[in-house]
């Protein structure tokens, strides 16, 4: 089987997610998606595109932490902060996980194996494209917890992929790359999730804005996928 294309420089892949974890549709508050967004950069811009996205953090939210839900309902606010952050060097792919494709008997209803089995998705994708990769995610839940998913997810990939791989947590209040990665997840989440009450003509808008800097938005169940490869 061929493998796809390998990209031999160093780069460092921060992730974080958007959306509840809970099956139950029919509760308050509950989307119908799960989107789980890596932001990719190289380790030699690693530095100066953190610094950046922390000046357009400093600039929309003070001195408090850049998050999607931050926004609430107010798309302006939310363009005015996703088009300072486009054009940045930095490229995002993006899983998409439609909650209701999901069969509501499966394993996933719990939220320990849905966030071990979702990411480990993602990573797959990175990991079969990266031969060297580090891989930052947000810190989910306890500390026993982390150290189990960091050993989950080192489990299900070939050793080979991990010769040259790191794989880490990371509080996000410290870290502007991982702020960026719920930033661009929570407006795929505007984009794809009809619960988030945004006109076709705002999540127009939003993906408009996004495209430049999007290298693929994978749904999952895979059913179809909508999948852009950027230019080499």
């Amino acid at each position: 089987m061929t493998r796809p294309p390998v990209y031999a420089e160093q780069r460092v892949a921060f992730v974080d997610d958007s959306g509840g974890t809970s099956l139950n549709l029919q509760a308050a508050d509950v989307g119908t998606y799960f989107v789980v967004a890596a932001v990719i950069v190289t380790s030699e811009d690693q530095s100066a595109t953190s610094a950046a996205v922390d000046a357009v953090r400093a600039k929309h939210f003070g001195r408090g932490e850049m998050k999607s839900s931050g926004v609430g309902g107010d798309t302006d606010r939310h363009l005015r902060v996703l088009d300072d952050l486009i054009g940045l060097k930095w490229l995002g792919y993006v899983l998409a996980v439609d909650k209701r494709e999901i069969p509501p008997d499966s394993g996933l209803i719990y939220k320990r194996p849905f966030l071990k089995f979702l990411h480990r998705q993602l990573y797959a994708r990175l990991y079969s494209t990266f031969s060297r990769l580090q891989v930052v995610a947000d810190e989910h839940g306890s500390r026993d917890f982390m150290e189990g998913f960091g050993k989950y997810v080192e489990g299900h990939f070939e050793p080979t992929l991990f010769d040259l791989a790191e794989f880490e947590f990371r509080a996000s209040d410290t870290e502007p790359l991982l702020q960026l990665a719920d930033f661009v997840a929570g407006s795929v989440a505007r984009v794809v999730d009809p619960t988030k009450n945004e006109s076709n003509e705002r999540r127009s808008e939003i993906f408009t804005l996004l495209r430049p800097n999007l290298s693929g938005i994978e749904e999952w169940p895979p059913r179809h996928r909508r999948l852009r490869v950027a230019p080499t």
